[in-house]
């Protein structure tokens, strides 16, 4: 039964029991409480406790309803909140959704720790949020979405990753990247370069590096290139100002020379060798160790006479080896210090 008809019903009620008992008897009563008295016909004091229970009744059923209101509305609010947190979850934004239920506050800690963006065949009621694990599944699979309007954490892994994937399918975005350092991140910036090694000849590569910062992976990676297109060498001051630049260990001068081995002339590459050795004392093992390649024993020995008994072991044993007729090379003996 609806309030309105219980309210309807009730009156009536009161009315029926009140002309009844008027019907009975059509007298007064006074009821005297101290200095007051109150007079009414006996049908209405017979009405009035009817009437009270009436009026209690209502608002008790309207405190009740008022507060299942309030109930329902919070569990509306709780469920958009849900989305919204499972929006903010998936687009890497820190959420700031409370929850006025403990169903729901217990339920988000829960969604919070399970990867939902992982879901192949992930669906829902909600199509926005199926269009973002959509995106996200896209993206993880090497593919570059346009997300201006999804508002993803530009500084989150689905955001970078979209960036890594343009950089991968647009070489002249790759290119852009490289040209704006400051806007980029330097995982971002080593993987435009990368492509730009991959895609662009040597003559592009040169007009980009100077106003790089390279690190020693990059400046690898530049002279496996420069190496492969010689006819455009970045040339033997520009090698040594890179080198030096990226902090080479031995080992590193020693790949260096490998590389550029039989790519240069023997005059240039015991040239540079030399040069790097004269800068930076770490080159020395580098520079031996050409020397030996070009059989210049009487140059190793002056160097290494210069030495500590101490230093160098690995070169004055070969040299020993090689003064007693046993032909080895610094690789044969595993060359590692």
């Amino acid at each position: 039964m609806g309030l309105k008809k219980y309210i309807i019903s009730s009156i009536l009620l009161i009315v029926i029991i009140g002309g009844y008992v008027f019907s009975l008897d059509a007298n007064e009563y006074t009821i005297k409480i101290l200095d007051y008295e109150l007079t009414l016909l006996i049908a209405v004091w017979a009405i009035v406790p009817t009437g009270l229970l009436l009026v209690f009744t209502i608002l008790h059923i309207l405190f009740y309803g008022f507060r299942n209101f309030l109930e329902t509305r919070a569990i509306e609010k709780d469920e958009e909140n849900i989305i919204n947190l499972i929006k903010d979850f998936l687009l890497e934004n820190k959420s700031k959704q409370k929850f006025k239920t403990k169903v729901f506050s217990d339920l988000s800690s829960v969604l919070m720790q399970m990867n939902l963006s992982s879901v192949k065949d992930f669906k829902s009621d909600n199509e926005e949020l199926n269009t973002i694990v959509s995106v996200i599944n896209q993206i993880n699979e090497g593919e570059y979405v346009s997300i201006k309007n999804m508002k993803f954490n530009p500084h989150g892994n689905v955001h970078k990753k979209n960036i890594l994937n343009k950089i991968n399918s647009d070489i002249d975005f790759a290119l852009e990247v490289v040209k704006k350092t400051n806007t980029y991140s330097k995982e971002e910036i080593k993987c435009a370069f990368n492509r730009i090694l991959e895609e662009k000849s040597m003559t592009t590569i040169k007009k980009i590096t100077p106003a790089m910062d390279l690190d020693k992976e990059m400046v690898l990676a530049l002279f496996q290139k420069d190496k492969e297109e010689a006819d455009f060498s970045i040339g033997l001051e520009e090698i040594k100002r890179y080198a030096k630049m990226s902090n080479f260990t031995k080992n590193d001068y020693i790949a260096l020379v490998k590389l550029y081995k039989d790519t240069f002339t023997p005059d240039e590459i015991i040239k540079m060798s030399e040069e790097l050795s004269n800068d930076e004392d770490l080159a020395l093992d580098a520079y031996l160790y050409i020397l030996f390649e070009f059989e210049m024993l009487d140059e190793v020995r002056e160097l290494l006479n210069a030495c500590a008994d101490d230093e160098y072991t690995a070169f004055k044993a070969l040299i020993d080896l090689k003064d007693n007729g046993k032909h080895y090379s610094l690789d044969a003996i595993n060359y590692k210090n």
